[in-house]
């Protein structure tokens, strides 16, 4: 019995260490996510089999979808190649009209910096 206590254990705790935790906000008001709210945090699902690396990323862009326009904060986990990563502010382009301040890393809760 020990012994499988101890397998279960050994498979188990590779992968928590190995997930990406990223802080996680969209909001309008506070550029850094943290007024009036408490910090949310979102763990990465690890997509490395089809070949994606999990990047926390912050970024500003400006919401067309409503009168007057606003600019909108996001920070979230977001997966693209490791070999594309210089192209993840690029890539939120085309689903992000007008992204005004972009900035990604990889190691966990990093994309708290504040935004200008």
């Amino acid at each position: 019995m020990a012994s499988k206590v101890m397998l279960v254990l050994f498979v188990v705790v590779p992968y928590a260490a190995s997930a990406l935790e990223c802080i996680s906000c969209t909001n309008k008001y506070d550029s850094d996510c943290t007024s009036g709210q408490s910090q949310n945090y979102q763990t990465c699902v690890d997509l490395s089999m089809h070949g994606a690396t999990a990047w926390c990323v912050s970024a500003s862009f400006l919401n067309t979808w409503v009168l007057p326009l606003e600019i909108l904060h996001n920070r979230s986990c977001y997966w693209m190649k490791e070999e594309d990563r210089d192209d993840i502010c690029k890539n939120l382009g085309q689903f992000y009209k007008n992204v005004t301040q972009c900035n990604y890393c990889n190691t966990d809760r990093c994309n708290n910096s504040p935004m200008i």
